[in-house]
């Protein structure tokens, strides 16, 4: 068990002891405690077999495999001790961030080799002739390319190798590269992270992994999520861009993320909104990469209040302080649509999530009840948002649920933390009294 004790200093109660610098990380991250899926990782590390973990995108998962990692690594051996595998980009981008934050607090740094595309080739492979690393953070198709096309890359003496996203990396056609670059590492504990293992996962896991440990955290997460589902009705495909700018002036987001299924849409519907000069940007794969990282920066730094994507913005790119996901657009797989709305609602913040949907986009409210998951069908009338009283069109009398909001924008779980200190404050009170 984990246990967190005083609010200054952080007591962690392991089976598996944690080094000195590895706590003091953990101490400047503000980890007041673990989430579910890092609890269970470490509690399980000391039984020496590969981790298969399934759980939802936002619970805390690269944490999970950084924290061990970087327990492990010997900073007096010279090689290449571990190697993280993201299907993306910007993945890789957040995790060698995340990686960064860690490493700072050993005296020594542990040397970190960040292998993506978009990077200068020949200055990359002097890189890597000229200097050792501990750990690498790559891309499949790069890895691929220096480890096993050219073989410049030695990581035969790796330990612990990591795949984040693995569902992801199978959507985009990674697996064949991955098995070969998995091929190349003897001696390997397998670290494989996802948020869905569909069966083609498995089977390939099997081939690859005998001795392995299944965590398995996903319905249930999911149900606890603090977020509101609501689905709005869209008569006529023709006005949507209208009934998504009466959204937008019904809410008053603290940020966010509306989706539309293509690029060419995500383009299209940044363009309109920026007319009604609304503070927007789209985010989507079309855009130049050293484009996108500028503005991911700009989103981090809140420079937008929406930010209209493709499905880029639904797996491996975490963007803090989501309060609210509209679909645009509904995705064709289910899957996609709990990534989507999984945006929001994430370390215990609530968020709301309203979509589109016409006569024939029934299922995902179906799918949802059949998780445990509450829906609500709702209206747009005045700047107003209101919940319908019975699933049909706009027959039924509604009841007002939301009114046009103040013009600050306001932080997630806002009206939660005004509750709150205003507890404490009739607590000092009634001391007094």
């Amino acid at each position: 068990m984990i246990k967190y004790l005083e609010s200054e200093v952080m007591i962690i109660d392991l089976s598996y002891t944690l080094k000195s610098e590895l706590k003091a990380a953990i101490k400047e991250l503000g980890f007041k405690e673990f989430t579910e899926i890092q609890k269970l990782v470490l509690d399980k590390i000391s039984q020496k077999a590969s981790i298969i973990a399934e759980s939802q995108t936002g619970s805390g998962k690269t944490h999970a495999f950084l924290f061990p990692l970087f327990n492990e690594m010997d900073l007096t051996i010279n090689k290449v001790q571990s190697v993280i595998i993201a299907p993306t980009k910007e993945l890789v981008n957040q995790i060698a961030g995340f990686a960064e934050q860690i490493n700072k607090h050993f005296l020594n740094n542990f040397k970190i080799l960040i292998l993506k595309g978009g990077s200068d080739r020949l200055r990359e492979i002097e890189k890597i002739r000229k200097n050792y690393y501990h750990l690498v953070i790559a891309t499949p198709g790069k890895l691929f390319d220096y480890c096993v096309k050219e073989g410049i890359l030695n990581i035969s003496t790796a330990s612990y190798l990591v795949i984040d996203e693995a569902d992801m990396a199978l959507d985009l056609g990674f697996i064949p590269e991955m098995q070969e670059i998995i091929a190349k590492i003897k001696d390997k504990r397998l670290f494989l992270f996802s948020a869905t293992l569909p069966e083609q996962i498995k089977s390939f896991i099997k081939k690859i992994v005998k001795n392995q440990e299944f965590i398995h955290l996903k319905a249930d997460d999911f149900q606890s999520l603090l977020i509101s589902h609501n689905f709005i009705k869209i008569k006529n495909e023709v006005n949507k861009d209208k009934n998504l700018l009466e959204l937008i002036g019904a809410i008053n987001p603290y940020l966010c993320l509306i989706f539309a299924n293509t690029n060419e849409e995500t383009a299209r519907l940044a363009k309109v909104l920026k007319q009604e000069s609304i503070n927007v940007v789209a985010l989507h794969s079309d855009i130049d990469k050293r484009v996108r990282k500028k503005i991911m920066d700009k989103i981090d730094k809140l420079e937008y209040q929406y930010v209209v994507c493709s499905d880029i913005c639904a797996r491996g790119i975490d963007i803090k302080g989501v309060s609210h996901v509209v679909n645009f657009e509904l995705p064709k797989d289910f899957a996609f649509y709990l990534h989507r709305t999984g945006r929001t609602g994430r370390a215990k913040m609530s968020g709301e999530s309203y979509s589109f949907y016409s006569h024939n986009a029934l299922g995902y409210p179906q799918e949802l009840r059949a998780k445990g998951v509450s829906v609500n069908f709702a209206e747009i009338k005045n700047q107003e948002i209101r919940i319908l009283t019975r699933e049909k069109e706009i027959e039924s009398e509604p009841t007002i649920v939301k009114v046009k909001p103040k013009t600050k924008r306001v932080a997630p779980n806002y009206k939660k933390k005004i509750a709150e200190k205003k507890k404490k404050s009739n607590k000092k009170e009634s001391r007094k009294r």
